[in-house]
């Protein structure tokens, strides 16, 4: 969301947190977890062995990692989750666990970052959301803006696709979707540094494209001529009964 983070040269110990600078006003600062070489010690991330994202942040740089969190990691907008993971995209390779020095490691930041919370049942004072709601978000480092690129996910059979040319690092890239992927609206913050949720739209520079298939809607008239139709012909069966019970008696 819209607030300033100072600027951290990451110099950090396996078990340190890092945050990058922010990308620019609108948008969030990448949220890094990468000490030696990412998620070890006693950071709350873990690494996992996913070699590629569901989500394109717009710039394939070779260098990916993803990392899994529990509720003990941080939610960058303050909501309520049960867990969390995060696909990291580096500039430069990251550093192998055999380079790392017990005491202090210099490691890279990630230049892109795509967040995932699995959220629980809450209410922020603005808007409330169910247990298994996901929140999406899409971070960038500063050093992107102006970079030619498109980010682009598809969720619930929709596309989202970032607008313009130019990678989405000035916006608030934040998605809020339901359990089974239907969109709930974008997250953004009000003047205050509020978070607040436009309900039923996609995060300014983005747009949607395809559409969720719908439950086909009921028609009553077809509905109440046909419980008609079926009561006639059980009123025109008892009758058939009726008429054949009294002829047997002849």
């Amino acid at each position: 969301m819209k607030y300033t983070l100072s600027a951290l040269t990451a110099i950090v110990s396996i078990a340190s947190l890092t945050a990058s600078p922010l990308a620019m006003a609108g948008g969030h600062g990448i949220l890094a977890d990468v000490p030696c070489p990412y998620g070890s010690g006693g950071d709350p991330w873990t690494p996992t062995s996913a070699t590629s994202s569901p989500y394109n942040p717009g710039l394939n740089t070779g260098n990916f990692a993803s990392l899994t969190g529990t509720s003990s990691v941080i939610n960058q907008d303050g909501l309520s989750f049960t867990s969390a993971v995060q696909y990291d995209n580096y500039a430069a390779p990251i550093p192998a666990a055999s380079n790392c020095s017990s005491s202090t490691f210099s490691a890279p930041n990630p230049i892109e970052q795509v967040l995932v919370y699995t959220l629980a049942s809450g209410n922020n004072g603005n808007f409330s959301y169910a247990a298994n709601d996901e929140e999406v978000l899409f971070n960038y480092d500063g050093s992107l803006a102006g970079k030619t690129g498109t980010a682009s996910f598809t969720l619930g059979g929709v596309t989202y696709t970032s607008t313009g040319g130019d990678l989405p690092t000035t916006t608030d890239n934040d998605f809020l979707f339901s359990s089974s992927g239907q969109l709930i609206g974008a997250l953004d913050t009000d003047a205050e540094g509020n978070v607040t949720l436009d309900s039923g739209a996609v995060p300014t520079g983005w747009t949607a494209s395809g559409t969720v298939a719908a439950a086909p809607e009921m028609d009553f008239s077809l509905a109440i001529s046909a419980f008609t139709l079926l009561a006639g012909c059980l009123a025109v069966a008892r009758d058939g009964r009726r008429a054949l019970r009294s002829s047997s008696r002849v």
